[in-house]
């Protein structure tokens, strides 16, 4: 996590700026600050800059500042400020907004009654300190998941001069960057080792940026390929940071391709000594989801228990298989009855098979629920009350989930 643009507009001091363009990307992190002078600005950004454009050496039309909108987008900086006023850039064209916003670059208003050395001290100091912050932040957090600390008391007492809340529970994620090979057999890469480096470097900061708008306490850590995260059970339940995170991934995975990301979520995390046994179980999650070829999605180290032994199966198809027998029937009756149907089962089976706990779950009446029951049966063949076929359509669901690109979650 880093300082964004989102932070710099609710400093006190810098209450005159205002976001015009790109409201979605306020988030990404930057990286320091670049006062441009020339007509282009291309050749001497590196990303994640915030680029000033004052319009007072360099007259600024507006086709060039929709070329810099352009360039400022291929560099992937985190934004554009423009200076408007009498002195300078008068107001700033309604097509580079639009432009902006098609390109989702953030563009910021800043008044020319607003002393740009001012707003360049305030965010490089805050830059400064902030960086100094997040390093002792990672560093906390790094010797939490590894136990590296000479006693709970002194690693407690560190993390609260830092207002790091560990009373809070957690859940720790570990995300695996995988499949190089692709990357490299492919003549589609002239530069594959560039490649993978940029892929990498996204992804950084895709996450932190996710990070910073979801207000994590702790940064991301990186390790090689491996990127650790911790979600805070303040609000959201293990559930709701479940679709979170396959939401974004989703999402991610696009832009990462050939590469394929492999997901481990722990169980809570509730204590100092128990951070570590978190990040253990991440590790195992994310380390069964690639044996299974799980890509995209979280693993729970939770639901590692029977996984295990379908991992042990060398040949995939005789799950499947039971898979397919257990269910088939429902696939047969079209797309829609059968998410009905099993989204039904998935629910009845996280429920226990309880008709008003299932009804609550889905937000819908018990009657229905009964109804779906029967028309289950009489589908199947069998009852919902013989334990056995329970049981079947317990693991029958958990490989659906697992092997379908559709799964119930």
């Amino acid at each position: 996590m880093g300082l964004s643009i989102h932070d710099v507009l609710n400093f006190p001091q810098l209450q005159q700026m205002r976001l015009r363009a790109g409201h979605d990307n306020i988030y990404k992190a930057i990286r320091w600050i670049y006062i441009a002078e020339n007509e282009n600005i291309f050749e001497w950004l590196k990303g994640g800059e915030l680029v000033f454009i004052t319009g007072i050496n360099h007259q600024r039309n507006e086709q060039n500042l929709l070329e810099l909108v352009y360039q400022g987008y291929q560099k992937n900086i985190a934004g554009l400020v423009i200076l408007t006023g009498e002195e300078c850039i008068h107001f700033i064209p309604a097509s580079v907004i639009a432009y902006a916003n098609e390109l989702n670059v953030p563009i910021v208003e800043q008044p020319y009654s607003l002393k740009m050395i001012e707003v360049t001290h305030i965010i490089g100091t805050a830059l400064v300190e902030l960086e100094q912050t997040q390093n002792s932040i990672a560093d906390t957090f790094s010797r939490l998941i590894f136990a590296n600390y000479s006693s709970e008391e002194t690693i407690a007492i560190r993390a609260k001069n830092l207002n790091l809340n560990l009373q809070v529970s957690y859940l720790l994620v570990s995300i695996k960057m995988a499949a190089h090979d692709e990357l490299f057999i492919s003549d589609q890469y002239l530069d594959p080792e560039k490649k993978l480096r940029d892929k990498k470097q996204f992804l950084i900061e895709q996450l932190d940026a996710w990070a910073n708008e979801e207000q994590l306490n702790f940064p991301v850590l990186k390790f090689g390929d491996v990127f650790v995260l911790a979600f805070p059970l303040r609000h959201e339940d293990i559930e709701t940071w479940i679709r979170k995170m396959n939401h974004l991934i989703l999402q991610l995975a696009e832009k990462t391709k050939p590469l394929k990301l492999y997901i481990g979520l722990s169980n809570i995390v509730q204590s100092v000594a128990s951070f570590q046994r978190g990040f253990d179980e991440a590790t195992q999650a994310q380390k069964l989801a690639i044996d299974l070829h799980l890509e995209h999605r979280c693993l729970p180290y939770n639901d590692l228990g029977i996984l295990r032994l379908i991992s042990a199966i060398p040949d995939k198809s005789v799950p499947r298989q039971f898979m397919q027998e257990t269910l088939g029937c429902f696939f047969t009756a079209g797309k829609r009855q059968a998410d009905i149907y099993l989204n039904t089962l998935d629910a009845l089976v996280q429920e226990n098979f309880n008709v008003m706990n299932t009804a609550v779950r889905l937000g819908i009446h018990r009657n229905t629920i009964t109804q779906r029951m029967q028309k289950i049966e009489a589908l199947t063949g069998y009852s919902l009350e013989d334990p056995k076929y329970r049981l079947h359509l317990s693991v029958s669901l958990i490989i659906w989930q697992l092997f379908s690109p559709t799964s119930l979650h």
